[in-house]
C-alpha cells in the first residue's frame, strides 16, 4: 500500500506574534490568515523491516537509515520525521518522499506544512484514523518545537492542516479555535486578483530566524511592547471585518498599518533592502504590505489600488523580484492511497 498526503502553505494578513505562546497563555490570540495553493506533497510506502528511507527532491538529498529510532540527532526534516516516528511509536520500516513547492526557510510555513503533511500519512495508515484535525495540528506544533527553549507560534499548523481563509482563536486554556469567514464569492475573488505575493530573497539561516523569533517573545515582559501585539489583534480582528464589509481598501490600508506596528515590536524583521521594495511598491501603486513569517527575507505580501497589480509587480520584477503565482484554497491536509 503506497499512502500520499498534500497540505498547503499559508500566507498572513494580520495578528501574527498573538499566536505564540508568551501571549496567547496569557491573552487570547487572534491571527487572520489563508492557505495557498502552493503544497509539499509526501509519500510513505510502509515495509517489513525496521529501515527508513527519506527522499526530499526540494533538498535534493537521499537518507538510508538501518533503524532512524537508534539513531543520533539530525538536522530538518530528517529530525522532524523521526520525533514523529518517536511520538506515534511507528514499530515497522517506511520510504518516505518529500516534494514542496516552495524552497525551505521562506516565512510561508514550510516546516509546519512539511510536519502536518507527514503526521497525515501515519494517520492515514491507521485505518481507524486515530487522529481529528485538531490532534493533526496540536502534534505538528509540538514537533516542531522540541528543544525550542522558546517556542514558535501555532498559526502555521492549524492553517495547513484546516485549510480556508480563517481567524484563528488562540486562547489561554490551551485551545484552539478555527473560523472560516463568512464572506462573499466575489470578495475573496477581489482579494485575490489585488494581492501580489514576492519572493524577496533567501532569509537568514534558520537559527538566525529562531533569535528573531526569540528576540521578539523576549520582549513581550515589556508592557509597551505587549501592547503593539494587542494592537495587532485588534487590526487583524478590523482586517476580518473589513473582509465581511467588502471593505477592501481598509483592508489593504490595515496589511500596511500592521507591518508599521511589526517593525516597532521588532526592528529585526526587517532590513534596508525589504525597507526599499515596500517603498518601491507602495510608491507604484500597493496600498499596503508586510513581510510573511518572522521576518529577515523570503515573501512579502502586497495589496494594491485597482488595477494597479501589473505595475507594481512589473517594477518589482525589475528590481530582481520574483513574483509567485498563487490562489487561494479552502482544502487543507488530504491524504489518500495510491497503487503507485
Amino acid at each position: 500500500m503506497i499512502i500520499r498526503s498534500r497540505s498547503p502553505v499559508r500566507i498572513e494578513f494580520g495578528g501574527g506574534g498573538t499566536d505564540l505562546p508568551k501571549y496567547f497563555e496569557e491573552e487570547t490570540g487572534y491571527v487572520l490568515n489563508a492557505t495557498i495553493n502552493k503544497y509539499v506533497y509526501g509519500t510513505l510506502k510502509p515495509k517489513h523491516t525496521n529501515d527508513l528511507r527519506v527522499l526530499a527532491s526540494d533538498f535534493k538529498s537521499s537518507k538510508l537509515f538501518s533503524d532512524i529510532r537508534r539513531e543520533g540527532k539530525f538536522e530538518g526534516d530528517i529530525q522532524l520525521i523521526k520525533d514523529i516516528i518517536a511520538h506515534l511509536s511507528v514499530n515497522y520500516g517506511v520510504d518516505i518522499f518529500l516534494r514542496s513547492d516552495i524552497p525551505p526557510n521562506t516565512g510561508l510555513g514550510s516546516a509546519a506544512t512539511v510536519a502536518v503533511s507527514v503526521i497525515g500519512l501515519f494517520n492515514h495508515l491507521k485505518y481507524e484514523k486515530s487522529m481529528d484535525r485538531f490532534d493533526i495540528a496540536e502534534l505538528a506544533y509540538k514537533i516542531n518545537n522540541i528543544g525550542n527553549e522558546i517556542p514558535g507560534g501555532k498559526q502555521c499548523q492549524y492553517a495547513s492542516t484546516f485549510g480556508g481563509l480563517n481567524m484563528l482563536e488562540f486562547r489561554p486554556d490551551g485551545n484552539t479555535r478555527v473560523h472560516p469567514l463568512n464572506i462573499k464569492r466575489s470578495t475573496l475573488l477581489e482579494l485575490e486578483k489585488h494581492l501580489i505575493l514576492a519572493y524577496v530573497g533567501k532569509r537568514e539561516s534558520l537559527e538566525g530566524v529562531k533569535q528573531i523569533i526569540t528576540n521578539q517573545q523576549l520582549s513581550y515582559n515589556d508592557e509597551q511592547k505587549t501592547n503593539k501585539l494587542h494592537e495587532l489583534k485588534e487590526l487583524a480582528i478590523d482586517m476580518k471585518q473589513a473582509l465581511v464589509r467588502n471593505d477592501l481598501i481598509t483592508f489593504g490600508e490595515n496589511l500596511g498599518k500592521a507591518w508599521e506596528i511589526k517593525k516597532l515590536l521588532n526592528p529585526s524583521i526587517t532590513n534596508p533592502k525589504l525597507d526599499d521594495i515596500y517603498n518601491m511598491a507602495t510608491k507604484f501603486g500597493a496600498l499596503g504590505g508586510r513581510i510573511i513569517g518572522a521576518g529577515g527575507g523570503g515573501h512579502m505580501l502586497f495589496y494594491c489600488d485597482s488595477n494597479k497589480e501589473q505595475q507594481v509587480s512589473s517594477r518589482l520584477q525589475e528590481a530582481g523580484i520574483g513574483i509567485i503565482d498563487f490562489s487561494f484554497t479552502d482544502k487543507g491536509l488530504e491524504t489518500w492511497e495510491a497503487n503507485q
